[in-house]
């Protein structure tokens, strides 16, 4: 009979393009991005009613071409 150890590992998808990244540990990957725009979700009178927080984890290709949009549309 053998016994094989199978070491806990976490699995990141990124919200993006549903790639995955599998690692030892809990922390986000390196190369990987957070990305949060913290905003209100409004009525339909234009009131703050709720949290409308966007939070995503990104991998490295997801994450330049968001932080490529949002340049080009704040860019002057």
């Amino acid at each position: 009979m053998a016994i094989k150890e199978i070491s806990k590992s976490y699995i990141f998808i990124c919200d993006g393009c549903r790639k995955e990244h599998r690692q030892e540990h809990l922390r986000r990957p390196s190369h990987w991005m957070k990305f949060i725009l913290e905003r209100n979700a409004l009525d339909y009178q234009g009131h703050a009613v709720a949290d409308g927080t966007i939070k995503r984890l990104l991998c490295d290709v997801c994450g330049e071409k968001i932080g490529e949009a949002i340049n080009k549309v704040v860019s002057l």
